[in-house]
């Protein structure tokens, strides 16, 4: 008996690999060949199953994700906005049901995409990854076969969510963050106590200097955990622990920005680990019920109904993504201590250049190619006309002037603008002007770099155009926005009306 090594093409793998084979040699001089790859076949087998069952649930977790942004997206009138929005939901309803329909998964992904694009310059950062991340799907081919679609999509995907919680993690080393009294640290971890009327922490109390270091310090860790095979799972117990416990404010509704990232989190859990959790789901006997509260929930958030309406779909949603979560921690902690090697490099040039325009959106802050949806959401972070309040990046490569003479407004007719007297906001020229063209405004006084305060509306043109600068372009206006920012350096956490 001989032992031989063949080239032989195998048809699972659809690839050629090197078979051992033996073969006995006849009287007649023939050889009989048996190949000894029915273990590694098995294991091929075994392996392409996990990747389709889990690339299953992860289209049923962002399915999900979909329908948590569209209900935390209220619309105030009926528009072709609520309509679209009404539209994505309905979509990812159906990939929540059946996700095994190719049709549905990329119109998922191309939903979520052009519903960025309507959406900028007002969107959160947790609709732009998704977007991406939706991109990424769109270059991996969701219309092909589940598994092998999930091979080529889940390095990208975790690549993706390393890139953007590292660069929110590194935004919030600033000075302004670890303040006491301005941190956004102690803002939302009041907002809970607010609301259901327990003691609030002051600036000056020792926890309210604690828990901007222990915000940063969780923050920072994840990505580095979750990077090492070792302690992968600890990295997925705190993110998803923490994640769940931000989600308790149900005012700034964090739910839908958890629900984003939990379908990322989970691409670092082992092979099967995903389908096996979403084996462990509870299944409703009557599914047509259930697809009716949903659609009616996602109603009550893209039409203008009743408040109380409102608030129910929130309370909904929040409720469904709480269950959801404690279910993960249980499965999490009941799982498997060990964790597979897991790449993290793009597969394809498409997948590389959304990573590349990740890693360039992270650091646009510190370029001042714009300071909104940069990766650096409630940080306290400040990076204007070269300075910087950051502890690393001290000053900044200002590339665009468009921050160098900000603006105060101090009185309007406005609105929308007197919102920016009434909290102290800096705004940059550009988006005030683009306001005005937009609106009609009687008076808007405002103060200069200088000192100066003047009212434009007053003022001769030629002064008023000198204090507003030239017109900015209405695609950098779109794709690179700038955020006004408190004078107080205190926590900023909503849009206004000029951004």
């Amino acid at each position: 008996m001989i032992r031989q090594n063949l080239d032989r093409r195998d048809p699972f793998l659809g690839q050629e690999v090197d078979v051992v084979g033996v073969y006995r040699t006849g009287f007649d001089g023939s050889r009989n060949v048996r190949d000894l790859t029915t273990r590694d076949r098995s294991r091929a087998r075994t392996a392409h199953s996990h990747s389709r069952l889990d690339a299953l649930a992860w289209w049923r977790l962002w399915g999900v994700a979909a329908i948590a942004h569209v209900v935390g997206t209220f619309a105030a009138d009926v528009s072709w906005r609520s309509v679209a929005n009404t539209l994505l939901a309905v979509v990812a309803i159906v990939v929540v049901r059946k996700p095994s329909s190719a049709l549905a998964r990329t119109g998922l992904s191309a939903g979520i995409v052009c519903s960025a694009i309507v959406e900028t310059p007002v969107i959160g950062n947790h609709w732009l990854v998704a977007a991406g991340v939706s991109a990424a799907a769109l270059v991996a081919r969701p219309w092909d076969q589940p598994g092998d679609w999930f091979a080529r999509f889940a390095p990208t995907g975790r690549l993706l969510l390393l890139v953007f919680y590292s660069f929110a993690a590194f935004s919030k080393l600033n000075s302004g963050f670890f303040d006491p009294v301005t941190s956004c640290a102690r803002f939302f971890a009041n907002r809970p106590l607010e609301l259901f009327g327990l003691p609030t922490i002051g600036g000056e109390a020792t926890v309210a200097a604690l828990l901007p270091v222990l915000a940063a310090a969780i923050e920072i860790s994840v990505p580095i955990l979750l990077m090492i095979t070792a302690t992968r799972r600890i990295g997925l117990w705190i993110a998803i622990a923490f994640h769940l416990l931000l989600t308790i404010d149900v005012v700034q509704h964090f739910f839908d920005f958890t629900l984003l990232l939990l379908p990322l989190f989970l691409l670092f859990a082992a092979p099967g680990e995903l389908s096996a959790f979403d084996r462990r789901l509870p299944r409703g006997r009557h599914p047509q019920v259930w697809t009716g509260i949903a659609l009616s929930v996602v109603l009550g958030a893209t039409f203008p109904l009743a408040e109380t309406w409102r608030g129910l779909a929130l309370l909904f949603v929040w409720a469904t993504w709480a269950a959801l979560a404690l279910l993960i921690v249980r499965f999490l902690f009941s799982g498997p201590d060990g964790a597979a090697n897991l790449s993290l490099r793009p597969v394809g040039s498409g997948a590389m250049l959304i990573a590349a325009l990740f890693v360039l959106n992270g650091i646009s802050p510190y370029l001042e190619l714009k300071t909104a949806t940069a990766f650096n959401m409630y940080s306290n972070l400040v990076t204007r006309d070269g300075t910087s309040n950051h502890f690393v990046v001290r000053t900044t490569l200002p590339i665009r002037s468009a921050q160098s003479n900000p603006l105060v407004i101090v009185d309007s007719t406005d609105p929308g603008l007197r919102e920016y007297a009434e909290e102290g906001l800096v705004i940059v020229p550009g988006n005030l002007r683009s306001y005005l063209e937009t609106h009609e405004v009687r008076s808007v006084v405002v103060e200069t770099a200088s000192g100066e305060v003047l009212d434009l509306s007053s003022s001769d043109r030629e002064r008023a155009d000198e204090v507003l600068g030239p017109p900015p372009s209405r695609l950098l206006q779109r794709v690179a926005p700038y955020r006004s920012f408190p004078t107080s350096g205190a926590c900023h956490v909503s849009w206004h009306a000029a951004l």
